[in-house]
């Protein structure tokens, strides 16, 4: 999940509750994720691969790992917000492909009908994506963002929990987390999530909304190098 939203709530994190309001403007939480987690019941039974294709898989898995930590690595240190958004865009490209053909089709497809609202042919396509690769992160995030469209908070954060067992790194499971708590009226829960999100991302578009939430990193914490934006 990648978001847009409208945020104001004064509360620091010593004194957030759960029970704190947040005001949160739906219709601009979240852009498409290509340019920005137990899920429900599946019945789909996995696919038997070939074997050929099993093979060639697992090496571009290998390879795109090594490529997404490099990545992630760059992205620690990128120097300023464009050179940040660059490796962004590279790590959203890597995530949202596959290397299994069919995956990547019914990917293409999801990203395409979530773009237009057509949310029930997008679940079915993750369903099958599922049944073919069960640990393919981006396809719960992608559920993730489209039960959010829906309004299912509930389902979402399970999506969002699935995304996250398979890549801790993903800022966007992380930040669209955040916007949830948020629309819950639970900051604390929103701020630890966007520290997640920031310690991965130093310059995530989110990043604002710490200083909106009135965080105050520790007194001995070192200077931020991307300071929320006012």
């Amino acid at each position: 999940m990648n978001a847009k939203h409208n945020v104001q709530d004064t509360n620091s994190l010593h004194g957030a509750t759960d029970g704190a309001s947040a005001t949160v403007d739906r219709r601009r939480l979240f852009i498409a994720l290509a340019s920005v987690a137990v899920c429900w019941p599946m019945t789909v039974r996995a696919q038997s691969p070939n074997p050929a294709t099993q093979a060639r898989s697992t090496s571009a898995d290998v390879e795109r790992s090594a490529a997404l930590d490099r990545l992630f690595e760059a992205l620690a240190a990128a120097p300023d917000e464009d050179a940040a958004r660059r490796i962004e865009n590279d790590i959203w490209m890597r995530w949202t492909s596959h290397a299994d053909p069919r995956v990547d089709a019914l990917m293409r497809s999801v990203l395409a009908d979530r773009r237009v609202a057509a949310y029930e042919r997008a679940l079915s396509n993750i369903e099958k994506i599922l049944a073919i690769d069960p640990d393919y992160a981006e396809a719960y995030n992608q559920r993730a963002t489209i039960e959010f469209h829906r309004g299912n908070d509930f389902e979402s954060l399970q999506a969002i929990a699935e995304a996250l067992e398979r890549e801790p790194r993903h800022f966007g499971s992380l930040a669209g987390r955040a916007i949830i708590r948020l629309r819950q009226g639970k900051p604390a829960l929103a701020i630890q999530s966007l520290l997640g999100a920031t310690a991965v991302h130093p310059f995530l578009r989110e990043r604002h909304l710490l200083t909106q939430l009135g965080y105050q990193p520790p007194a001995n914490a070192s200077e931020r190098r991307a300071p929320s934006k006012p």
